[in-house]
């Protein structure tokens, strides 16, 4: 026996059968004890090309709970569909494309119109569940339950607070609070934390005494005056820190918090009753 494709030699195909793998015109020419040899008519293999299936997303395989990807695949006609996640079967998702919202490993079998299936390699999407920051009120500092986070916000009655974007915030006013936190590319807001006994109403004998800066995380200054004491005591009164005859303190080793600043001349007059703001 001698096996032809396309009226080529197939080397090594000297048996009664073969298994043709190719698309051709095969023949075999087949020879008796006697040397005589006849060839036999052709027959017309096709063999069908495997479908395509790449998997294309139209946006980052990682996002955040409440997300989504588009995923697609070769669309071509006569071919049908079906998406699989970790292996299952997804129900109704026999289209090109589909909306992926899950975490997993998703894969797409493509069935050619002449029954020709193929199974993509699988793609793997992450998704990122949403931080739910919690604001604890500790001593006039508001702080964040939950872990750390990568960015965060606070906000005051709905906007923005300008430079607020630590983990901890000493408020100044009364309102709701509440703030934003960041984590894998996922925020969450909080709550809103009312607050209505934020201060003492500041008092002073004449506006031309600047106390800066406030908030402060270190020094402040007195310009305009030079008192005779400078106090500072927390919100239930109790005297904290006591410095004469200076016109700045330093709150380096204060907690973070909200503090008063009371400023007396020498016989004792109050000249200023400052809330201040340690952060």
């Amino acid at each position: 026996y001698q096996w032809y494709l396309n009226a080529g030699i197939i080397t090594g195909a000297t048996s009664a059968s073969y298994t043709a793998t190719q698309s051709g015109n095969y023949t075999v020419q087949v020879t008796n004890a006697n040397n005589c040899s006849a060839v036999s008519s052709i027959v017309t293999i096709t063999v069908n090309p495997l479908p395509v299936t790449l998997i294309s997303p139209s946006s980052s395989t990682t996002f955040c709970v409440g997300g989504s990807v588009i995923l697609n695949t070769t669309a071509g006609s006569g071919m049908t569909y079906q998406w699989s996640l970790n292996g299952t079967p997804i129900t109704g998702a026999t289209s090109s494309s589909y909306t992926a919202t899950l975490a997993g490993n998703y894969t797409v079998l493509i069935t050619s119109s002449a029954n020709c299936a193929a199974t993509s390699i699988a793609m793997t999407l992450v998704v990122n569940v949403l931080p739910v920051p919690i604001i604890i009120n500790t001593g006039g500092v508001l702080s964040v339950n939950g872990g750390t986070f990568t960015n965060y916000q606070w906000y005051l009655n709905g906007n923005p607070i300008s430079g607020a974007t630590n983990a901890t915030y000493s408020p100044s006013q009364n309102g709701t609070y509440t703030v934003r936190v960041t984590e894998n590319g996922c925020s969450g807001l909080s709550s809103g934390m009312n607050l209505t006994d934020v201060g003492v109403h500041d008092i002073a004998i004449t506006n031309n005494i600047i106390i800066s800066p406030n908030p402060t995380n270190d020094i402040i200054h007195i310009e305009g005056i030079k008192p005779y004491s400078i106090s500072i005591r927390n919100l239930q009164g109790q005297l904290i820190k006591k410095a004469f005859n200076k016109s700045e303190i330093s709150l380096a080793d204060f907690a973070n918090g909200i503090y008063m600043m009371q400023l007396h001349a020498k016989d004792g007059t109050l000249l200023v009753n400052k809330k201040i703001v340690k952060q």
